[in-house]
């Protein structure tokens, strides 16, 4: 029990004799970047949010799904407010299909890239759509970044407009968008 701290050696010498020994970075901690990826399927603003957070528009943001073909990386570093420097490395990668959706060599390779960078990575930002919900492509890619043994965090995009759209055309037995 961890509440009660009840066979914690034993766990802790299980988690040892399956991952092995954990090995020290390489750099020290206030210079090693934490590393994040933007992953989700094409179009789910993925290049728009790393642009918001990097407060520049160095990423190319479309309406054209499959815009971005490439992982893009780009460091950020924040300033907290007691002064701390918080850096960071971000990754935008191109929209997952289906293996079943992908078309050409391009896309394949572009997959590769994608995945790549969720094996590299710290924390994984799963982007959803909020007008198209949770997709059974949202789930693989979920259970691939566990897989994988990463952080996640599921980030609802497009918000704005999925209300707006509500408020054109309420949901049956919904009051308001609250």
């Amino acid at each position: 029990s961890a509440e009660h701290g009840l066979g914690m050696d034993a766990l802790l010498k299980e988690i040892s004799e399956r991952l092995g020994p954990v090995e020290a970075e390489a750099q020290p901690i206030e210079q090693r970047r934490v590393r994040i990826a933007f992953v989700g399927r094409p179009n789910v603003g993925k290049s728009s949010l790393c642009n918001r957070l990097l407060d520049a528009d160095r990423l190319i943001v479309s309406d054209v799904p499959g815009t971005t073909r490439e992982t893009t990386t780009r460091d950020l570093d924040y300033k907290s407010k007691d002064g701390a420097i918080w850096r960071f490395r971000l990754f935008d990668t191109a929209g997952l299909r289906r293996r079943k959706k992908i078309a050409n060599s391009l896309e394949y390779f572009s997959s590769l890239r994608t995945e790549q960078a969720i094996e590299e990575t710290d924390v994984a930002l799963l982007v959803l759509d909020a007008r198209e919900g949770v997709t059974k492509q949202d789930k693989v890619l979920a259970g691939r970044i566990v897989e994988a043994g990463k952080a996640l965090v599921v980030v609802v995009n497009k918000w704005d407009v999925a209300v707006e759209g509500f408020r054109r055309d309420p949901l049956s037995g919904y009051e308001d968008e609250e």
